[in-house]
C-alpha cells in the first residue's frame, strides 16, 4: 500500500464534561476532613497485608488513619471455576455491621480504584447506600 507523510484534515469535536462527572473520586481535602471528623467511614478494601504495611508498592506503607480494612476479596466466593459475589443476605449483614446507616458517608479506598469500584458497586447498587465515594 502507498505511504505518505501528509496529515489529514481534522474536524474538531465537542465533548462536554459535567463538573464532578465521575461521582467517585474525592479530593484529598475531603479525605482529610473525614480523618478529622466522625461522620465519614474510610473503607480500605486492599488486602490486609497492604493495609497493615507488611507489603507495599506505594510511597508510604500502611493505611489512612481511622480507615477500616475490609478486603474486597471477602465479598466474593469461588464455586468451582466460577467466581461470584457472596449472597446478598451474607453481604448485607457484613456491611450493616461496618456502616451504621444507609445515609452514612463512606469513602471506599484502594490504590487505583479498581478494587474499590467493586465495593462501591455492591454498596450503592446492591444495598442502596446513598453517600458512597
Amino acid at each position: 500500500m502507498p505511504v505518505d507523510t501528509v496529515l489529514p484534515d481534522v474536524t474538531p469535536s465537542v465533548c462536554p464534561i459535567r463538573a464532578n462527572a465521575d461521582g467517585f473520586t474525592v479530593q484529598a481535602s475531603v479525605v482529610l476532613e473525614a480523618v478529622r471528623g466522625r461522620n465519614t467511614i474510610i473503607l480500605d478494601v486492599r488486602p490486609a497485608d497492604y493495609y497493615q504495611g507488611i507489603k507495599t508498592n506505594e510511597a508510604r506503607a500502611g493505611h489512612i488513619p481511622k480507615a477500616i480494612n475490609r478486603p474486597f476479596q471477602e465479598d466474593i466466593q469461588k464455586l468451582g471455576t466460577i467466581t461470584s459475589l457472596k449472597s446478598p443476605t451474607e453481604l448485607g449483614v457484613l456491611y450493616s455491621q461496618l456502616i451504621p446507616s444507609k445515609k452514612t458517608s463512606v469513602i471506599v479506598h484502594c490504590r487505583t480504584e479498581h478494587q474499590a469500584s467493586q465495593t462501591v458497586f455492591v454498596l450503592k447498587r446492591n444495598f442502596g447506600y446513598e453517600n458512597v465515594f
